[in-house]
């Protein structure tokens, strides 16, 4: 990893496998004072330049097209370390019942076993961090893999509603241990206080002080309007992928708002700049801090 000479928020990596420690320091933490009413959270998305998730085309998954893995020699490993250092180094990772419906087959611990290792060793943390899925609904797929992984404690966060949903279907979690189910409100859509309240559990009760958040523009996107994520991290490949699929379909964006929930200009939120790494051409990786004006 190499600095630029002039500013040094600008880092290059010269290798596509970027290393554990060229990913914790980017990822610094040491100096972030972390509070008792909640913890200390980041959103992590990959996206197109213009700000997509996914192409939503048939065939395609969720994220590995945006992050031009299907292109040979892009250089997409490095988004894949990138995303995976940020659940080396977080106590747990958030996602949602929509990922879970979408993604099946995703596991949101560490893939690499140099990964396992220094979070083990060198960070003196369990081997894997906790899976926390909100799901209000508690409409998903328990036999998703997220919700087996051997060693990785599990959080679903559901309302009144959705606990009886899960209820129905607990068998399919044959009665881990490792599974616990928190009830917060009443209604599938979460509110201000919802959110405080589930933050609160998670640093209170389970003692997670780093939430690694990897979901999709709806939940980041409430988040936001809470004031409730301290960083947004991106991954951002050069490539373009406009609005619409070939069928007409909506792509999803970073960021979801709901007509309640609308920035201006005035009170948008700003992004202060903390870090930009490269790796050769096509990926472009950005930390920044988040200054709510609202």
């Amino acid at each position: 990893m190499s600095q630029h000479p002039a500013d040094n928020r600008i880092v290059s990596f010269p290798n596509e496998m970027i290393s554990c420690q060229e990913i914790a320091s980017f990822y610094e933490l040491s100096n972030i004072k972390v509070g008792e009413e909640k913890p200390y959270a980041w959103s992590m998305s990959v996206t197109t330049v213009d700000g997509f998730l996914s192409f939503k085309e048939d065939g395609c998954s969720t994220a590995k097209e945006v992050a031009m893995s299907h292109v040979p020699g892009s250089g997409s490993l490095s988004d894949w370390r990138f995303l995976n250092g940020g659940w080396m180094i977080a106590d747990a990772v958030l996602s949602s019942g929509a990922n879970i419906r979408s993604e099946p087959h995703m596991k949101y611990i560490p893939h690499f076993e140099d990964m396992i290792d220094y979070r083990v060793n060198i960070l003196k943390k369990p081997k894997y961090p906790t899976t926390v899925i909100l799901s209000g609904s508690g409409k998903m797929d328990l036999t998703a893999q997220a919700f087996h992984v051997p060693e990785c404690p599990v959080i679903i966060i559901t309302s009144e509603i959705g606990v009886q949903e899960i209820e129905k279907n607990r068998s399919l979690l044959k009665d881990s241990p490792l599974v616990k189910v928190e009830v917060v409100g009443k209604n599938a859509e979460y509110d201000a206080s919802d959110f405080k309240e589930i933050l609160k559990i998670l640093r209170q009760k389970y003692e997670i002080k780093y939430l690694d958040v990897t979901a999709g523009g709806v939940v980041i996107g409430a988040l936001l309007w809470h004031k409730y994520i301290d960083e947004v991290r991106v991954t951002i490949s050069g490539q373009i992928a406009g609005e619409q699929s070939k069928s007409g379909e909506k792509r999803p964006k970073i960021v979801s708002m709901t007509k309640d929930r609308v920035f201006t200009p005035d009170m948008n939120p700003h992004l202060k700049y903390t870090k930009i790494g490269l790796f050769g051409n096509h990926h472009l990786f950005v930390r920044s801090e988040v200054e709510y004006r609202h």
